[in-house]
């Protein structure tokens, strides 16, 4: 079996609504499934890497990060319906609070999801308290349902884009 699922091997492909990564995999190839209306995707315990882009514009609600995940390509699993995360406990690089993805340590706001979890209905996640232990924030962090944003004096770093999906106009940083 391959290790790998290739680049841009389904890219565009409008008729997959779920993935299940077969155990062994341990890569997932850049834009191997951009711009499909996944609904679901399980990534297998093995996967330790995903490329830039490969899950990109997905309908996915839940994101589940296995414990041997140590590296997510920019831009990998963006995707308007993310309401959480959840990251494996086992995971020494990333984890997740209140549905929002963060590294191991919580010092870096890595993407928080543009709904709220827990809801029949779609939720927008409209406003976020940072906790007191970021010190860094990536680009594109933010959903475009962000209105009200609490930054804690412990944030050093905002990355040049950080805000770039957020609608400017309603925008307020405290």
């Amino acid at each position: 079996a391959s290790k790998e699922v290739k680049p841009s091997v389904f890219m565009g492909y409008q008729f997959l609504n779920s993935v299940t990564m077969e155990e062994g995999v341990e890569k997932i190839g850049a834009s191997a499934f951009e711009n499909v209306p996944l609904k679901q995707i399980k990534i297998a315990s093995t996967v330790k890497e995903i490329g830039k882009k490969a899950f990109y514009n997905h309908e996915v609600s839940t994101i589940t990060i296995p414990a041997n995940l140590m590296r997510i390509g920019k831009d990998a699993l963006f995707g308007e319906k993310i309401e959480e995360y959840i990251v494996d406990e086992e995971n020494t690089k990333y984890s997740s609070y209140q549905g929002i993805l963060y590294d191991r340590a919580r010092r870096t706001l890595i993407h928080c999801p543009n709904l709220l979890p827990g809801f029949t209905e779609s939720t927008k996640r409209m406003a976020v308290g940072v906790p007191p232990t970021v010190t860094t924030i990536r680009e594109q962090a933010f959903g475009n349902n962000l209105e009200r944003l609490t930054l804690p004096a412990s944030v050093s770093s905002l990355a040049d884009r950080a805000f770039e999906n957020t609608l400017a106009d309603r925008k307020s940083v405290v």
